[in-house]
């Protein structure tokens, strides 16, 4: 059910994502909430495919693009993210704090490391922490919309 529910409804829900991704941007001159960052989160811990994960990353690349003017930007931490969570599946106990804890991994990268090496001027560390705690929001209320599977269930 899992995997048809990704191969169905993957593309439009990303693009979906993507644009309000965007139009998020626009409405707060900042880049608050990462929807498309959060759907990928889960896409990782959800498939293996090359080509849904491919996909992310060509989006997550376009965002960087609209964000920092550089095609990939996103690509220093969203790459290794993802081999990240390969490991956490295999290491961590509690399946359910996963995905919350890649995700503070990931925008603390995004905050702290990629934005400092495309634009000196760093966000504050209140900015840094609103976007996390937004974004734990958003990925728990996808996590209702599509759960994540259990191990047994990737296998």
């Amino acid at each position: 059910m899992i995997q048809s529910y990704t191969k169905k409804y993957f593309f439009p829900s990303l693009i979906a994502l993507f644009f309000l991704d965007i139009c998020s941007f626009a409405f707060f001159e900042h880049s608050l909430f990462h929807f498309v960052l959060c759907a990928y989160i889960i896409i990782v811990f959800q498939t293996r495919s090359t080509f849904v994960i491919s996909s992310a990353w060509l989006l997550l690349a376009l965002e960087s693009t609209l964000y920092f003017g550089i095609f990939g930007a996103n690509l220093v931490y969203i790459i290794p993210a993802y081999y990240a969570g390969i490991l956490m599946q295999k290491v961590l106990y509690k399946k359910s704090l996963q995905p919350y804890i890649l995700l503070i991994i990931c925008l603390l990268a995004r905050h702290l490391l990629v934005s400092f090496l495309v634009a000196p001027a760093t966000n504050p560390l209140i900015y840094t922490l609103w976007a996390i705690f937004a974004n734990i929001i958003v990925i728990w209320l996808m996590t209702f919309i599509q759960p994540i599977p259990s191990k047994m269930a990737l296998k």
